[in-house]
């Protein structure tokens, strides 16, 4: 009888376990679920304000050509050239959002091609810089290298150069005529730091809560007046995320940003760390 019990008993505790067990899972299921919801919310407004975005300089592209096209003949050459100039500053835009739209959609369903690589650091970022060379000119920004010409990191080197491009834009778009910018590198055990640093006009402490959220919107004109999403952050972000990497920043409004990223070290380098 007592052995009966005892059975019972026990057959009683693993019910309770794995029910116990069962909860837990349940629990854990529901939390996915609550943020799969709150992640697709966030996404949903993220997209219906970029879609706003897009809209707004085709409306102003609309009424200058309409503009053009019913009184050109009236209009002075140096007047149809500023609106050149600003259809041409619209379109820009336009293909720079929809580009950074469309990599961040490839991320996000996991269709951008992934492969990871040993990268040159200084290589990477000089070519970079060298696709900003008109930009540059134009605001007479110096740009200084300081990376280190020997850093490497183990990641997917396209991706690296798209991570590249859009803290540059952002350096570039909010720093003032005649200022300057500088890039540099520290290597920790196991990855390797790099910012890109601005004399710019930095970020306020309202503003700083928004960057890399999607249910926030962060959108600043630049000292030119370029326009921008916040979408370069949030690709950052993303595409940094693939390559076992971080994202973060260092800002005081009127002062500057420094941008940091960090990538895991190339593997022959990991390995001499360890050793």
């Amino acid at each position: 009888m007592n052995d009966r019990a005892a059975e019972i008993n026990d057959h009683l505790q693993s019910e309770v376990e794995d029910s116990k067990f069962l909860l837990e899972k349940i629990k854990d299921l529901e939390k996915e679920i609550e943020q799969l919801v709150a992640d697709k919310t966030s996404k949903d407004l993220f997209i219906s304000v970029i879609a706003h975005d897009l809209k707004s300089p085709f409306q102003g592209l609309l009424g200058i050509s309409d503009l053009l096209l019913s009184s050109l003949d009236q209009i002075g050459k140096e007047e149809v050239r500023e609106y050149i100039n600003y259809m041409r500053t619209s379109i820009d835009s336009i293909y720079s959002m929809v580009d950074k739209l469309l990599q961040w959609s490839r991320v996000l369903i996991d269709q951008m091609h992934f492969k990871l690589t040993n990268c040159n650091l200084y290589e990477v970022m000089s070519s970079t810089i060298l696709l900003y060379s008109t930009a540059l000119r134009i605001k007479e920004i110096t740009i200084l290298n300081n990376i280190d010409i020997n850093s490497y990191c183990y990641s997917d080197e396209n991706m690296l150069n798209t991570i590249f491009r859009n803290l540059l834009s952002n350096a570039i778009k909010f720093s003032s005529k005649g200022s300057a910018i500088e890039t540099g590198s520290t290597k920790t055990e196991s990855a390797i730091i790099v910012w890109v640093k601005d004399n710019g006009v930095g970020i306020s402490n309202e503003n700083k809560k928004k960057l890399f959220r999607l249910d926030q919107h962060f959108s600043t004109t630049g000292t030119n007046e370029e326009t921008g999403s916040g979408l370069g952050l949030l690709l950052c972000n993303e595409l940094l995320k693939k390559n076992s990497g971080k994202i973060w920043f260092e800002s005081e409004l009127g002062s500057g940003s420094v941008f940091f990223i960090s990538l895991p070290l190339y593997k022959n380098e990991l390995a001499d760390e360890r050793d």
